[in-house]
């Protein structure tokens, strides 16, 4: 998996403060932007835009990513595009299986690889080859959110509970803008730890964080 910063708002934290001391007639003075954060008061975080170019990821991944309909998105088309030879994702809990087992989900996708080209040479059109392609299909896509939609996109990807693809990819675009905007470091972060006191909003607790019954009950 590759994850560029291929562009963004310069001077992020500064774009959100002058935008933000605008609604109270004020002067930035950098911390008007975690006031509001804070706040609650987010869609001044709308003024600072992050575009990432991603690469070796699965299209498993992408129809997770995609799902932030408030993002904006330019994947590889497998309509236009040739995928033979295509590279394929091979998950974890099938890479550390004994090798005949994991030859089982190797061998399969070869074959779909090999069908997929057989194809081809018939001259079957991409658009209908692709039918053929598996979700472990390697892509490239691209993806820009505006600060206050990535916010929610790392508070929902970074959850432990998250299928571990999107959230490695999630952490690789946290790294990217930290980098550049050291200031969102509090703020692009699992859902449960958004607040103070962090609690797990999930229905399911992976068990790092009390549940906010338990914490209104004080168990």
């Amino acid at each position: 998996m590759k994850v560029e910063l291929v562009r963004y708002t310069i001077n992020p934290h500064e774009a959100i403060e002058l935008a933000a001391s605008n609604c109270y007639d004020s002067i930035p003075n950098g911390k008007i932007m975690n006031a509001c954060y804070k706040s609650g008061h987010h869609s001044v975080l709308e003024f600072a835009q992050f575009h990432f170019h991603i690469e070796g990821v699965s299209r498993a991944l992408t129809h997770q990513l995609v799902r932030h309909r408030t993002g904006s998105f330019a994947q590889r088309s497998q309509r236009y595009c040739s995928e033979d030879g295509f590279e394929f994702v091979v998950p974890p809990s099938i890479e550390k299986l004994d090798n005949d087992i994991r030859d089982l989900y190797i061998n399969t996708i070869e074959g779909i690889k090999n069908a997929y080209e057989a194809l081809q040479t018939f001259d079957i059109p991409n658009e209908d080859a692709r039918y053929l392609l598996p979700n472990a299909c390697c892509t490239t896509i691209d993806a820009s959110f505006d600060f206050r939609n990535l916010i929610h996109f790392m508070n929902e990807r970074l959850c432990t509970r998250a299928q571990w693809e999107i959230r490695e990819l999630a952490q690789k675009m946290r790294d990217c803008v930290i980098e550049v905007f050291p200031e969102a470091k509090d703020m692009l972060v699992p859902k449960c730890e958004r607040y103070d006191t962090a609690f797990c909003p999930e229905i399911k607790s992976c068990g790092r964080h009390k549940v906010i019954k338990e914490l209104i009950n004080n168990d």
